[in-house]
């Protein structure tokens, strides 16, 4: 394997936490317990005022660091603490005010407490989102509780001048929304359950610093790495930032600032075999080498305390001058297991030190690197997939409507009462389940409920063209965007709801004659007068010119068969199903006649 060099992509890594579900210890009690026992417990579970010394303190260094949430740039006050970056609480909890995922802040001094409420609307104490004196700080460990809807959480959190600062992933975590790594650019979808996407972020990561494939010069089994290794490590990424001059050479201090960072140490002898001293200036050129190309696939891992990562990876080589195609292929191939056709797998350990910088940047401070030898087992990588036992599992569901039968598939904890089917139901005025869409005040079509358990959290209506589509269908395909709306205005004529901006066409067969898409409903506020509808937890929120709850929006799937002149409208709370889901639903969906 010698004059190769090697890329290297990996799927995930931290241990997997199921979307919402959170595993948690159960406290069991002896049901009598002596006095001074009671006693000792009330102390013990109090929350404690703990004295923070100067000795406590840790460095904590300013940065301003953007954040895409939900589309638009935000530019967040924040703190680097031991290389990972920490944002103010109530800044998070500012941002995130009219989402689905907004969540209440508030402070017991008395029990010194935080306690954090979701779906609660955010009061803002001033100060929120208040740009600082870009100097750096001490930070202390936060001693207050901390309390998500009445359960205690464990975050590790510290406290600068009074204020709360967390981890971004952590507060995505417990609240229950997306946190990525998307193009260098950290990313909060709220529309998106949480998910560890480590696998993914690593596989960028390594795919995006392909000087990481001069670290196997070293004898197999050996701890930590060569002088050799550091400089050529080096050299590549200097070549990649755009700095490194291979002719004149580079400075110490250029190499030094990498392997510092890195690998947590300098070059002690820059004569070896990836670089010289050139003797008339002292600077580090590079000797003549040359390199193949790698890929790692993570198949398992454990984590330290202290944060330190022991990886086992499959590793594929790609010879110099070797072409494996298309890179998105590759990626999609080697991270669903199917190896076959890239050659040899080797297996690789690796230890290293999850980082980030003041721009938001992940990196990795290596340890250690080295090859376990070839493998011809059967590839089984990282999986943070949930289980049989989550709800991503799909079963296919027939309702039988009027003259059709409208089948497709839900989510296996879902299911369709049918006993809840009306010839003469008005579902928004009538049957107050909050969905608007479906019927006006004064039209009555066939609709059944979809449920989650014994709670409604959507439905299914069936109605006829009123006029021929094909106009319509002509426009559409002048204009996909503009026209498919169009093509489905006549429905919510006349009804307390809007379509949003974002349709996405699913489903067309080949003759136009059936098609899907799955749509955004909105609701103006203005259009609740005189009706029932209180609760507005389910939809998501949107502040508009600073007014709350101008549109609340639902998901929504619009399916047609022109050859029975048929609709079918699928309503579902927004937080009921994840965009996934949806798209899914939506491609299952078929309108036939009964037989």
């Amino acid at each position: 394997m010698k004059n190769q060099c090697w890329y290297w992509g990996d799927r995930k890594g931290r241990p997997y936490k199921k979307r919402g579900k959170f595993v948690k210890k159960r406290i069991i009690t002896k049901k009598f317990i002596s006095l001074a026992l009671v006693l000792i417990l009330m102390f013990a579970l109090m929350p404690a005022t703990v004295t923070v010394s100067a000795d406590d303190t840790v460095a904590a260094i300013h940065t301003n660091l953007k954040v895409v949430v939900n589309g638009k740039d935000v530019t967040f006050d924040a703190y680097n603490i031991n290389d990972n970056n920490y944002f103010k609480l109530r800044d998070l909890a500012y941002i995130l005010n009219g989402t689905e995922k907004q969540f209440e802040v508030n402070y017991t001094e008395s029990s010194k407490s935080i306690t954090l409420t979701s779906g609660k609307i955010y009061t803002a104490v001033g100060g929120e989102m208040a740009v600082n004196s870009a100097e750096n700080n001490a930070a202390a460990p936060t001693t207050s509780t901390i309390y998500l809807d009445g359960k205690k959480l464990n975050l590790t959190a510290y406290n600068i001048g009074g204020n709360n600062y967390f981890k971004l992933r952590d507060i995505g975590e417990v609240m229950d929304f997306n946190v990525s790594l998307t193009d260098g650019n950290t990313v909060i979808n709220t529309s998106e359950h949480y998910f560890d996407d480590t696998i993914e972020r690593y596989y960028n990561y390594v795919n995006d610093n392909p000087q990481i494939i001069m670290l196997f010069e070293h004898p197999a089994g050996a701890t930590g790495f060569t002088d050799g290794e550091m400089a050529a490590f080096s050299i590549l990424l200097m070549g990649k930032l755009g700095y490194a001059d291979f002719t004149n050479g580079n400075s110490k201090e250029e190499f030094d600032k990498i392997t510092e960072k890195y690998f947590g140490k300098k070059i002690e002898n820059f004569d070896n075999s990836k670089s010289y001293i050139i003797p008339e200036t002292g600077m580090i050129a590079p000797t003549g080498w040359d390199s193949g190309k790698m890929y790692m696939v993570l198949k398992s891992f454990t984590e330290t305390p202290d944060g330190v990562k022991t990886a086992v990876f499959y590793m594929l080589v790609c010879g110099i001058g070797d072409d494996w195609g298309d890179a998105n292929t590759i990626k999609k191939d080697l991270l669903s297991g199917n190896f076959n056709g890239y050659g040899k797998t080797y297996l690789v350990n690796m230890q290293f030190i999850e980082k980030y910088d003041l721009s938001g940047g992940m990196y990795f401070q290596f340890i250690s690197l080295n090859e376990l030898g070839e493998t011809n087992e059967k590839p089984t990588p990282y999986s943070t997939k949930a289980d049989s036992s989550d709800n991503n599992d799909f079963v296919k569901q027939n309702i039988d409507m009027d003259s059709c039968t409208v089948s497709m598939e839900l989510p296996d904890s879902f299911c369709i009462d049918a006993s809840d089917y009306s010839d003469n139901t008005n579902l928004f005025t009538s049957e107050k389940y909050n969905f608007g869409f479906l019927t006006s005040a004064n039209t009555k079509i066939p609709t059944v409920r979809i449920k989650k358990g014994n709670a409604v959290v959507g439905a299914i209506s069936l109605v006829n063209f009123e006029n021929n589509p094909d106009e319509q269908f002509g426009y559409y395909k002048e204009d996909p965007v503009k026209n498919f709306r169009a093509l489905y205005f006549q429905l919510p004529i006349g009804s307390l709801v809007n379509w949003g901006a974002e349709y996405k066409v699913v489903y067309e067969s080949d003759d136009w004659q059936e098609g899907t898409a799955t749509v955004l409903s909105y609701y103006r506020s203005d259009f609740f007068d005189g009706t029932d509808i209180t609760d507005f937890s389910h939809f998501k929120q949107e502040t508009i010119e600073g007014n709350l709850r101008i549109n609340l929006y639902n998901r929504g799937i619009l399916g047609y068969n022109r050859d029975i002149n048929k609709f079918v409208k699928i309503e579902l709370y927004f937080d009921a199903v994840t965009n996934e889901e949806l798209t899914h639903i939506a491609e299952s969906l078929r309108i036939n006649l009964k037989d």
